[in-house]
């Protein structure tokens, strides 16, 4: 004759009060059991004893969370916004760790007169991957213009 709570196994409190037959003694145990059991089921809830964490520990960096970092690379044979940026975008988003590509400011919005790209990293980059990647992508003497992320200006 023991109530439960679906998949939680704790007992029931109205069946617990509603048994005379039962000491204070046990009745203390009851429900100091039935304690643990909703803290554990809140606490597994929430995700706080790693379910529903996504498969990663409690305190582990998501990815969302990772520091990103920039590095601004000179692509001097991109002359276009239309042709050739969109093929270095491409190109150095398939490099591991980069979140974006972005050209830098330009005079005109249908002409490149600062021929350079902002690439936002996570972890580490690979900045001779990157020259070589742009280098067979027809885009040779591609270098990193600025490892701190600071452009300089012009």
């Amino acid at each position: 004759m023991t109530a439960t709570m679906p998949g939680w196994g704790c007992l029931c409190l109205s069946w617990i009060v509603a048994d005379q037959s039962i000491n204070d003694e046990r009745m203390t145990d009851m429900l100091r059991y039935q304690w643990m059991c909703w803290v554990g089921a809140i606490l597994l809830m929430s995700g706080f004893a790693g379910c529903g964490s996504g498969g990663r520990s409690v305190g582990d960096p998501s990815p969302s969370r990772a520091e990103t970092q920039q590095v601004v690379l000179r692509v001097p044979n991109m002359h276009c916004p239309h042709g050739c940026y969109p093929v270095v975008s491409q190109t150095l988003s398939a490099i591991p760790g980069v979140q974006g590509v972005a050209l830098v400011p330009q005079a005109a919005q249908d002409a490149i007169d600062d021929p350079r790209v902002t690439v936002t990293y996570t972890g580490t980059f690979d900045g001779a991957s990157a020259i070589s990647a742009l280098t067979s992508a027809n885009f040779p003497d591609s270098a990193i213009d600025s490892p701190t992320g600071s452009a300089p200006s012009h």
